[in-house]
């Protein structure tokens, strides 16, 4: 009995490995264009790291152009291949020109991480619903108009492109997966 659960682990695992590879090399994110807003510093750098070391090209949007040129510094200096745009995402003329800057350097997006905003730190009951309300005004009518922006690029083009895999960054470690 013993002997066949040892052998029923072992087959699920190689099955788990398998899958895992497969799944991986689908989806590979070299020479792929990764547009991270508040790609700047903390989970955005953390990501764009990432997609570098991958192979991956990253263009960064932040607000700091001091925390830009650190980050390019920093990436650059790792073999990544990196461009940053300084942009305020409640400002739509300044999204849509972000985007037509990363599209005229790298030719395409294929991956939005959408990782800009703000973080409210302190115990739920010191918060107040003003808090909630500042979060949800800064960060999402920017978040629609960058998509959205993308959305009517793609669709002008031809041949048409494949999809743009959208990573928007709910909380702080919780990411929500959409393509469009």
């Amino acid at each position: 009995m013993s002997r066949s659960i040892l052998l029923l682990v072992v087959l699920l695992l190689a099955l788990w490995a398998i899958i895992r590879a497969i799944r991986t090399q689908r989806f590979s994110l070299k020479n792929k264009v990764a547009l991270i807003t508040g790609g700047s510093r903390g989970l955005g750098l953390v990501l764009a790291r990432q997609i570098c070391a991958q192979g991956g090209k990253v263009a960064l949007l932040a607000r700091d152009n001091d925390e830009l040129i650190r980050a390019k510094t920093e990436l650059a200096g790792r073999g990544g291949k990196v461009f940053t745009v300084q942009c305020d995402l409640l400002d739509s003329a300044q999204i849509h020109s972000a985007i037509r800057q990363t599209i005229d350097r790298f030719g395409k997006i294929d991956v939005l991480i959408n990782n800009a905003g703000i973080i409210e730190v302190g115990p739920l009951q010191h918060m107040c619903r003003e808090d909630f309300e500042r979060r949800f005004r800064d960060a999402y009518p920017g978040r629609w108009s960058h998509r959205q922006y993308l959305l009517d690029w793609r669709q002008n083009r031809r041949p048409a492109y494949g999809p743009i895999y959208s990573e928007q960054v709910c909380s702080r470690w919780f990411l929500r997966c959409n393509s469009f």
